[in-house]
C-alpha cells in the first residue's frame, strides 16, 4: 500500500510545474484566473455573484453568466492555446505546423483586432 507521504510527490502542482518550465507569468495571468473561476469555485469567484454598492455592501446576488467575464474568459483560452500551440511547436521541432499556425495568429490577431474595436 502507497504511503500518504509518497503519494503527496506524485501530485502534480501546477504552480510549482509553472515555476520550474520559467511559466509563472503565464501562470498567473492565465491559469490562475481561469482556475478560480470555473473549476475551483474560490471567495474571488463568488465574488461576480454578488451585487454590490460603491462601498462596498452587498446588496443582493446575481445570476447566470456576466457576459463581458465569458468573453474574457474565452479570450484568454484562445491566447493560451496560441502560446501553448507555439511552444510546443518550438519545443517538438515540428516545422511542418508552421503554415498551419501562421494562419491561426493571423486569425487571432484579426479577432482581436475585431474585439478590441467592439469594445472602444
Amino acid at each position: 500500500m502507497l504511503s500518504f507521504q509518497f503519494l503527496r510527490y506524485l501530485s502534480l502542482q501546477i504552480a510549482h510545474a509553472a515555476e520550474l518550465a520559467g511559466l509563472t507569468g503565464i501562470y498567473d495571468t492565465y491559469y490562475r484566473g481561469l482556475s478560480n473561476d470555473t473549476p475551483h469555485p474560490s471567495v474571488v469567484a463568488l465574488n461576480h455573484h454578488m451585487d454590490a454598492d460603491e462601498n462596498g455592501l452587498i446588496r443582493g446576488l446575481r445570476w447566470g453568466s456576466d457576459v463581458l467575464d465569458v468573453e474574457n474568459t474565452i479570450m484568454a483560452v484562445c491566447t493560451t492555446t496560441m502560446h501553448t500551440i507555439y511552444l510546443a511547436k518550438e519545443m517538438l521541432n515540428q516545422e511542418d505546423i508552421s503554415t498551419g499556425l501562421d494562419r491561426g495568429w493571423e486569425e487571432y490577431k484579426r479577432l482581436t483586432g475585431v474585439m478590441a474595436e467592439a469594445t472602444a
